[in-house]
């Protein structure tokens, strides 16, 4: 099988997200609300942003292990864990990021009446309440970084000539300030 062709299972799992992840795997031969369905499963069981991961995780666990049964090769980290990124389609991968990252922001999964909110506006609000969270840095740490900087590419410098053009304008910055 291609990297991109995907293996479809029935969904009989007792995981409830792995049997939508076998919706995603079906792409356009069935026509399913999965977004709807992944987020409700997201919200009605009450995860937060780490039980959402290990939740996932253990639905594409069962996914891969149901496919691999019917002679599917799903690729494997070393230490044996499914990567998601090869063994799965790209909208279950974007969806279950942006549910993710929803919930890391505590934004609602749904709206006041109970339905899912659409993938843009989730987007949208927990990228605004990210922005609303980011606090900018004081100029003393921003300067530390710079320096942390200068100094690992300093040390890159080819020649003593490069070294001493650079420690004349530090000097006459330093004299004009």
């Amino acid at each position: 099988m291609s990297a991109l062709a995907f293996q479809i299972v029935e969904a009989n799992s007792s995981n409830e997200l792995s049997n939508v992840i076998s919706d995603y795997v079906a792409g356009e031969q069935f026509q399913s609300d999965k977004w709807n369905k992944t987020v409700l499963i997201a919200h009605d069981n009450h995860h937060d942003e780490e039980s959402w991961k290990d939740y996932c995780s253990t639905a594409e666990e069962d996914q891969a292990t149901r496919r691999e049964a019917q002679g599917e090769q799903i690729k494997r980290t070393k230490a044996g864990k499914v990567v998601a990124s090869a063994a799965f389609p790209k909208t279950w991968n974007t969806d279950k990021a942006i549910i993710g990252k929803a919930l890391h922001e505590g934004v609602s999964l749904v709206d006041a009446d109970g339905e899912p909110k659409a993938k843009t506006a989730l987007q949208t609000e927990y990228r605004e309440a990210a922005a609303d969270d980011k606090v900018e840095k004081p100029a003393y740490e921003k300067i530390t970084t710079v320096i942390n900087a200068y100094q690992t590419l300093y040390r890159q410098l080819e020649n003593d000539s490069e070294r001493q053009t650079i420690k004349d304008i530090m000097d006459a910055f330093h004299a004009s300030v």
